[in-house]
């Protein structure tokens, strides 16, 4: 098992992160025309692979070269990624350089950064350790495989960082061994991906990890810490190590909201005062330390059981709802809380994105129709809406709770407003 030091971590990881480029590469596929291609904003490389091959030894911390993407024609075709220390970016935001092709990478540090990587994608990137691969408000669509090998030492010194609300990772295929160092995803969203994990940790501590399938294999030590997770199937293999609490692992009852743990021989643990609650089906659990210092080996029966509630007036516990929401939306009834119930976290999510110059939404109540949310921007395509959400609190404050009633969702347009569709899910304490 992957002993977690949460400090060293972050230290290691912020050697390389938030690092700015030193040098600029310019590519543009759009151009046809006939010049001497040196990568400047007048005579951009026509290809990925001729500015990487351009990037000149001797790159490091200090010495970093972005290969920026100017918007122009789908990038398609492999890319073989050798240098260190290179950042490849969109240069016309998310959607501006979408790329389909197999991107096989050696390189010591790799960074995307505001790339579309279609579902006709594939990234694999291998090495004896020592390296970070990062990706920067991306979206990705198609399969990621990373593998370190190595010492252990070594393994420990390999990271997977991705890192910004606008992240989007949707219907992957992700493969990750030997990164003992950090996998991890700290802002946006992971939605209907296949995930397999080995000999590495793992920490999905985004906003948002709904329907996925996670394979925890021998030598993984996982947390999931996410304020929105829902849906997933997670399997714990043995020898694997699963850290959770209340917050990441909801089993409310409602099977088109829970998580699914499948009890294949390896650890659960406890890593909060709040009780564990998920749904485990079939097989039994290996000896879970749901006390830490309890082993214990539970039916899928008894693991549901919420043994040790205190149910006197200050207890609590942690429930998720969500409602539909439209460009449509006019004091529309979302969904219904109990008195007393103290909100703990909000997401709001596009399927459609809201067209119009300034889609925003709004919930409340009908006497306060902004009292939760007033005026969130709304994303033009799939994804997070980001902006401010109201004042969440912690179970320890959830009796100073919001008075029972519809809460309610309105859609405020700015411009020409005609499509956008998406959800609104909302965690409480009650």
């Amino acid at each position: 098992m992957i002993k977690i030091n949460r400090a060293l971590h972050a230290q290691n990881t912020d050697l390389y992160l938030n690092t700015p480029s030193n040098h600029t590469l310019y590519v543009d596929n759009g151009r046809t025309d006939s010049y001497t291609e040196d990568g400047s904003l007048t005579k951009p490389y026509k290809s990925l692979q001729a500015a990487h091959d351009a990037v000149p030894a001797g790159t490091s911390a200090s010495n970093i070269y972005e290969i920026r993407v100017k918007l122009g024609l789908p990038y398609t075709g492999n890319l073989t990624l050798t240098k260190d220390f290179i950042t490849i970016a969109g240069d016309g935001g998310i959607t501006g350089a979408g790329y389909s092709g197999i991107i096989t990478s050696t390189s010591k540090h790799l960074t995307f950064r505001s790339v579309n990587l279609t579902s006709s994608s594939t990234v694999n990137q291998t090495g004896v350790g020592h390296f970070l691969l990062e990706f920067k408000e991306c979206h990705m669509g198609g399969e990621l495989n990373v593998t370190a090998s190595g010492s252990d030492t070594e393994k420990g010194d390999s990271y997977i960082q991705v890192t910004g609300d606008d992240n989007l990772w949707m219907g992957c295929t992700i493969n990750i061994s030997g990164i003992r160092g950090f996998a991890g995803m700290t802002g946006g969203a992971y939605v209907g991906n296949t995930i397999t994990v080995t000999d590495s940790y793992f920490c999905p501590g985004c906003s948002c990890v709904d329907g996925n399938t996670v394979y925890l294999k021998a030598g993984t030590t996982a947390e999931f810490i996410s304020m929105y997770a829902v849906r997933n199937k997670i399997h714990l293999e043995t020898d694997a190590t699963l850290y959770a609490d209340i917050l990441a692992l909801l089993n409310t009852g409602d099977s088109s909201v829970d998580n699914t743990l499948y009890a294949e021989g390896g650890d659960l643990i406890r890593v909060s005062d709040a009780q564990i609650m998920v749904a485990v089906e079939t097989e039994t659990i290996n000896s879970p330390h749901i006390n830490e210092a309890v082993a214990v080996t539970a039916t899928s029966t008894e693991i549901n059981k919420l043994d040790g509630i205190d149910t006197n007036a200050n207890s609590a516990i942690a429930q998720i709802i969500e409602a539909d929401i439209a460009v449509t939306d006019s004091a529309k009834a979302l969904f219904t809380i109990p008195n007393g119930a103290k909100l703990y976290s909000m997401t709001i999510y596009a399927t459609t994105g809201f067209n119009g110059t300034t889609p925003t939404y709004d919930i409340g109540f009908a006497a306060d129709p902004d009292a939760i949310i007033d005026g969130i921007s709304l994303p033009s395509a799939a994804g997070l809406a980001s902006g401010t959400y109201g004042t969440t609190a912690t179970v320890g404050q959830w009796v100073n709770g919001v008075t029972s009633g519809a809460i309610i969702g309105t859609f405020i347009g700015g411009g020409s407003n005609t499509t956008g569709a998406g959800k609104v899910r909302i965690a409480y304490w009650a």
